[in-house]
This record gives structure tokens, C-alpha cells and sequence, in this order.
């Protein structure tokens, strides 16, 4: 079969949504499928800077990255071709069997292409609602040629308020990529890591205020701050910080704990790449975390948005043994075996034959 994949924009730093997009592209495309990836170079309804208009974006494409959009962070089968297109429209896009967009904005170019565009799918990551135009985005939801697939159960109920007719695929990670491969209580005891990020949802100044809390009741505990842009100038000096690492695995394997502390979220892939090298959890209990907090011990919750409440469940939890923090650390790898990208693509293939 022939796919295609298209993106709202090229990240050269590693993005969540982004690497879910690429998976599905390199693995179908491993099992022998014809796979095109194509960056769109403007979105409907994105914000862009002021002094990037679309001639400069386009002469950036051609310019610095020869109009090949190759990936520093992920790595493709050879067999999958990249592109930047000007946008999603029907002259931008080889003929296929299937057509996958993720983010709202692209939904309504995808509807509007030819059936030679095979079959539409959103594959819909988040409830994306933060940037505004509400009511956009629930029309997206609505067009009856368009696939919706959603990643989590937080993600259905929100499609379900405005439409039923969507399906059930949970994000998967590499298990030969993120698994845990430093005994448990070789780690440091009080060793946490966190992702940071600048954007308010992420709750990241709410955990930095927290572990500044923590540190001065308790010398002991370390943290480690991974992200993809610089160094805070106001970070304090005890906590590390590590930028644009594209393989995290041996990150979380030195540490005991990993915390996030997202105020929304689709899914979490982080928490579920740290859940698979056996970190135990701290996280806020969103709904988009439910899959992960409901399914194991080893996943401990605090009130988004309240630094306090992250500083109780970390010292509650640090009262335990380490051998009962092992023992979470084993449910935790538990939890999450069961999401295989083997077992992903075979339900994506069987809703597209159908």
C-alpha cells in the first residue's frame, strides 16, 4: 500500500507528537509499504513569527536544508521519503491508499483532497485546544470522510463529546530502545529526572519550585532536567541539565525516579519510555496520564499546578523501602509491555482495509 504522512511543520529537536508520526512512517515502510513524509511548510491557522513570513520559510527549506527534511534525531529506513511541501493540498502529495495528518488545522485541507488521496486519517494525539479556535477544532472532528484514531482515553472522551465515531489506538514504544539494563538498586536513591520544557502546560517551573522545596528539607536528592532548549540562566547550580538527547534510555536507566508535571496531556510518552527502564513515577493525575496511574503502583500522583502537593508525594514516597521501590519499579515495566508498535500497526492496517 502507499501512505501518506504529513506534518504541520519540520522540528530538527525531538517532539513527541512528531517521533508517533515517524514510528508508524518507518515501520510501515519496513514492512514494505511505499511511504512518503511531507513537512508542511504553512499551516492553516499557525502562528509564526513576524519575521518569518512564507518566503523566508520556504527559502529556509531550499536554502539550509536543500528541501530534504531529514531527521538528526529519529532514524528512517532509506526506503521512506521526506519532503517539504508549501502545504497540504492535492498537487503537493503523491497519489496513495491512505493519507495521515495529525493536528486540527490540517484536517480540513485533508477532507477537501482527491480520492486519489486514498482513504483520510486524523490521527489525533491531544486535545488540541490551547491555542484557541475552539470551535474549529470541534468541527474538525465532525467530517464524516475523515478517520479519526485517538491515542488514549483522554483523547476519545474528548472526540466522543462532539463525535462517536472514532478508534482506539494507544501509542506504543520501541521495547528494544527503552527497557532497563541498570539494576534497580545500583541507581542513586534519591535520583530524580524531569523533563523541562518552556511551554506553561508542561508544569515546569511548578517542579523546579518543588524539588527547591525538597532540597532543602533533604541534601540527598539529585535531579537531572533534560529538554531541547538551553539551560535556564536561573537554574540552580545542584540541578543538571542535559539538551536534545535523542535517545533518553540511558538517562532514565541512572535514575530512580522520573517525574512530569503536565497540566494537559494526550498521552506522555516520556512517563511511558521512563515506565519501561523502570523508573518509578511521580505525575500529575490528568486524565491524560489515567492509562499509566491506573494501571500500576509503581505511578504516584499529585494536583496539577500545586507545588506543595508534588513535595508530599515525593517525600511520602521516599519513606519507602528500596525494595519495595523495586517492586514498583518491576510493575512499572509490567504496565507497559503490553504497547507494542507490532500490535499498533496491525490495528492501523485493519482499519484502513476495512
Amino acid at each position: 500500500m502507499k501512505f501518506n504522512f504529513v506534518l504541520p511543520f519540520y522540528t530538527k529537536v525531538p517532539s513527541g507528537g512528531t517521533k508517533i508520526m515517524y514510528e508508524y512512517a518507518n515501520r510501515l515502510s519496513l514492512l514494505g509499504h511505499e511511504v512518503r513524509v511531507y513537512h508542511c511548510i504553512d499551516s492553516p491557522y499557525f502562528s509564526y513569527a513576524s519575521n518569518r513570513p512564507f518566503l523566508i520559510r520556504k527559502l529556509i527549506t531550499l536554502l539550509i536544508y536543500r528541501n530534504k527534511p531529514s531527521s538528526p534525531w529519529f532514524n528512517f529506513s532509506p526506503a521512506v521519503k521526506l519532503k517539504f511541501i508549501n502545504r497540504l493540498a492535492n498537487e503537493y502529495l503523491q497519489d496513495a491508499d491512505v493519507t495521515v495528518v495529525t493536528w486540527w488545522s490540517l484536517v480540513e485541507p485533508l477532507r477537501n483532497l482527491d480520492a486519489t488521496k486514498g482513504k483520510k486519517i486524523n490521527l489525533i494525539q491531544d486535545y488540541e485546544n490551547w491555542e484557541g479556535n475552539v470551535d474549529l477544532l470541534h468541527k474538525s472532528y465532525t467530517y464524516k470522510n475523515i478517520i479519526k484514531i485517538g491515542i488514549s482515553p483522554y483523547v476519545i472522551n474528548a472526540v466522543k463529546k462532539i463525535d462517536s465515531d472514532i478508534h482506539y489506538i494507544p501509542n506504543a514504544i520501541d521495547s528494544k530502545k527503552y527497557f532497563a539494563d541498570v539494576d534497580f538498586n545500583k541507581r542513586q536513591h534519591c535520583s530524580f529526572c524531569m523533563l523541562y520544557s518552556n511551554e506553561p502546560r508542561k508544569g515546569s517551573q511548578i517542579g523546579i519550585e518543588a524539588f527547591i522545596a525538597l532540597k532543602a528539607r533533604n541534601e540527598n536528592i539529585s535531579l537531572t532536567l533534560f529538554g531541547t532548549s538551553s539551560r535556564p540562566d536561573d537554574l540552580p547550580e545542584w540541578i543538571k541539565y542535559v539538551s536534545n538527547l535523542s535517545d533518553l534510555k540511558d538517562l532514565y536507566n541512572k535514575h530512580l525516579f522520573f517525574v512530569s508535571n503536565s497540566l494537559e496531556e494526550g498521552w506522555g510518552l516520556p512517563i511511558h519510555e521512563a515506565m519501561a527502564c523502570g523508573c518509578v513515577i511521580v505525575c500529575t493525575k490528568i486524565l491524560g496520564h489515567l492509562q499509566f496511574y491506573q494501571s500500576s503502583e509503581g505511578v504516584f500522583t499529585y494536583e496539577k499546578g500545586n507545588s506543595l502537593s508534588m513535595v508530599q508525594a515525593i517525600e511520602s514516597m521516599l519513606m519507602l523501602s528500596m525494595g519495595q521501590l523495586k517492586v514498583y519499579s518491576g510493575l512499572n515495566r509490567e504496565a507497559v509491555a503490553s504497547y507494542e508498535w507490532n500490535t499498533v500497526i496491525s490495528q492501523l492496517l485493519e482499519i484502513v482495509k476495512k
